[in-house]
């Protein structure tokens, strides 16, 4: 009897010796959630809560989908950042397609960026919030420049019927800039917004970069340096 009991655990070690390590899921922990718009559009998001008094709506461009900001609100996250990254309509999980907007209806996306708004508002009431932007998803920011801060990544005058000028003319707000030089209508875009407004702040990157693919640490930790 001893004998069985003995191989029995010699069984037990060697099965438990082979079997293999869980992976740990290497990313923060973020909620799904479901956003409905004034126009009644429903909007996936995904939601990073770090419950403090600063928070950041992020945008992205034109056939990306949320997941494209993914890496920096992370690091957001860390920097102790309340982030909601959302997929415009026509966009990733959010309802309709983009290929059949027209440049009518892409404007009616700043309903989307006052819903991700509204639901920081109530679950964060003192929050401070500041948007984030890049290319159609930085002339959706624009609309909010008399609100709240907001950083503009690859902006122009106008994407498919969004346009900045009058928005950033009139901002009240905080407004950063960040465009590559090779970047053609971005940078001749981004340099009109400066001249129509003096107050913007303008940084002009080498290379020929548009949105999100210009974003290297180092200008990760510039924004979140201006962000303050």
């Amino acid at each position: 009897m001893k004998i069985y009991k003995t191989i029995l655990i010699v069984v037990l070690i060697f099965i438990i010796g082979c079997t293999p390590k869980i992976q740990e899921d290497t990313d923060m922990a973020h909620e799904h959630i479901t956003l409905t718009t004034s126009d009644d559009f429903h909007i996936e998001a995904d939601f990073y809560n770090s419950n403090s008094s600063k928070s950041l709506i992020l945008l992205h461009q034109l056939s990306m989908t949320k997941q494209s900001w993914k890496a920096f609100s992370q690091k957001a996250l860390a920097k102790n950042y309340n982030v909601i990254a959302i997929d415009l309509r026509g966009h990733g999980q959010s309802q309709g397609l983009y290929q059949e907007m027209t440049d009518e209806d892409f404007p009616k996306s700043v309903n989307d960026v006052k819903a991700a708004k509204n639901y920081l508002q109530l679950v964060h009431s003192d929050s401070k919030i500041s948007i984030i932007g890049a290319s159609i998803g930085a002339n959706l920011a624009a609309k909010f420049s008399n609100e709240d801060d907001i950083v503009l990544l690859s902006p122009g005058l106008n994407y498919r019927g969004i346009t900045t000028e009058n928005d950033i003319k009139n901002a009240k707000k905080r407004v950063l800039i960040i465009v590559a030089k090779g970047d053609t209508y971005s940078y001749s875009s981004s340099l009109k917004l400066k001249q129509l407004n003096p107050n913007v702040e303008l940084k002009v990157l080498d290379g020929s970069e548009h949105g999100v693919k210009m974003l290297t640490p180092e200008i990760e930790e510039e924004i979140f340096k201006w962000l303050g």
